[in-house]
């Protein structure tokens, strides 16, 4: 009797230790941290349609798992910690958002369109992960994104960054809103110079 009663107290112990070593998972996305109308004063005429191609994900980063780097050509993923969107189509969903509210485009959508589009927007990522030196943790975010003109598929406008943020504390939510930071910021920069250059385009066309 106190053998069966010593081991089922010993199961005890071992089950409710298991309970309490379970890990839930976490799961982050990309937002942008703030919707208001940049583009409301522009004078800009809106015209064309312009199609958000996918935006292009290299395999080490095109996953759920969110990568982590501690050493120069070493990638680590956390175990768990997780994107709650392919990085692929979050990054789509936020570029086809911030190019819809430029105004610059008569229509702009990512997906399939009815039209023919007059241009398309091709994003590419090469590095989207944590830095992570053991001192400083950072967010780090490399990506180019080009302008195109459809019919004759020659290059307009192209913005191209690599950009680290230092981030008070490993905190995996800070780093998805770091990475959101710098995405919109840099977004903002490209149709900033989709503007210029639609601007100048206008300017030198001869009046009807």
């Amino acid at each position: 009797m106190k053998t069966i009663l010593f081991t089922l107290c010993v199961l005890f112990i071992v089950v409710q230790s298991c309970g309490e070593r379970t890990l839930i998972r976490h799961y982050y996305i990309l937002e942008l941290p703030a919707k208001g109308d940049y583009y409301a004063g522009s004078m800009l005429p809106v015209t064309g349609v312009c199609e958000i191609l996918n935006t292009k994900v290299p395999p080490a980063f095109a996953q759920l798992r969110i990568a982590v780097r501690k050493r120069s050509n070493e990638i680590s993923y956390y175990q768990y910690h997780y994107w709650a969107m392919n990085p692929s189509d979050n990054l789509t969903a936020l570029l086809a958002n911030q190019v819809e509210m430029s105004r610059i485009f008569a229509h702009s959508r990512s997906g399939l369109l009815k039209q023919i589009p007059e241009y398309q927007i091709k994003s590419k990522v090469y590095n989207l992960e944590a830095l992570d030196n053991g001192d400083i943790y950072y967010a780090h975010l490399q990506m180019t994104v080009e302008l195109i003109n459809y019919e004759s598929q020659t290059l307009m406008v192209t913005h191209s960054f690599d950009r680290t943020k230092a981030i008070e504390e490993r905190d995996l939510n800070l780093f998805a809103s770091e990475l959101s930071v710098i995405f919109q910021e840099e977004i903002n920069q490209f149709i900033s110079k989709m503007r210029t250059f639609f601007e100048k385009k206008n300017a030198a066309e001869p009046a009807p």
